[in-house]
């Protein structure tokens, strides 16, 4: 039995619908806006959590703004980096914390750092399916209610 839709008409919907929940989650999290601002002209940034809290703090104007949420201490950033690394992930920016000695927070922008294809280590390919249940929710929601 085929489906009531043509031929790409699902994998479309699919892929915007994945890309608009992408979009979404980076636009409601300061912190990852401000790893995005951060990482638009570079192609690693590599320090502690403390030192990128800072950093980030200036770029999103934190003292100025104030966001509510926004981490307070190192270990809180380190946490909501965890939460939003998949969608960032999906952006190209790779985050890597390093345990040995000492602790060391690793952005990599994988568009800007000019890798080839053969040299793109497995861990900076984006992971679809963590993001697949949502997606495809959504998508059946656009789908329904005739979004594209």
């Amino acid at each position: 039995e085929q489906l009531p839709w043509e031929k790409g008409t699902f994998i479309e919907t699919f892929m915007n619908s994945r890309a608009r929940l992408v979009d979404d989650a980076l636009d409601a999290d300061p912190v990852a806006m401000a790893v995005l601002k951060l990482m638009a002209s570079r192609g690693t940034w590599e320090g502690t959590a403390s030192e990128l809290l800072d950093l980030l703090g200036e770029i999103a104007g934190q003292a100025k703004n104030g966001y509510p949420g926004w981490p307070k201490i190192h270990n809180h950033l380190s946490h909501q980096l965890s939460r939003v690394s998949a969608f960032l992930r999906e952006k190209g920016i790779q985050i890597e914390k390093k345990h040995s000695g000492n602790r060391s927070i690793i952005l990599t922008n994988v568009k800007e750092a000019h890798l080839r294809a053969d040299e793109v280590p497995i861990a900076l390919i984006p992971k679809p399916r963590h993001l697949t249940f949502c997606i495809i929710a959504r998508m059946l929601f656009d789908f329904i209610h005739g979004i594209r």
